[in-house]
């Protein structure tokens, strides 16, 4: 019996579409380890109105993540 694909429905199928969608509120960021340690990913709060906007709320890695300067 063949299987019947079908799209995700969590990708947008336009850039337009994903463009009129409402912005996300988390961010994936890969986080590469230069020296010999495990690569891994962190969990970024993207919410505008949140006060940990921008910050670092989850991460895979063992060691700590510095946060960005404030300019």
């Amino acid at each position: 019996m063949a299987t019947l694909l079908r799209a995700d429905p969590t990708f947008y199928p336009s850039p337009r579409l994903a463009a009129q969608a409402p912005p996300e509120t988390l961010a994936y960021a890969v986080v590469v380890n230069p020296s010999k340690g495990p690569d891994g990913l962190a969990v970024v709060d993207a919410d505008r109105s949140s006060q940990t906007y921008g910050r670092v709320l989850m991460s895979s890695t063992p060691s700590p993540i510095r946060e960005p300067r404030a300019s």
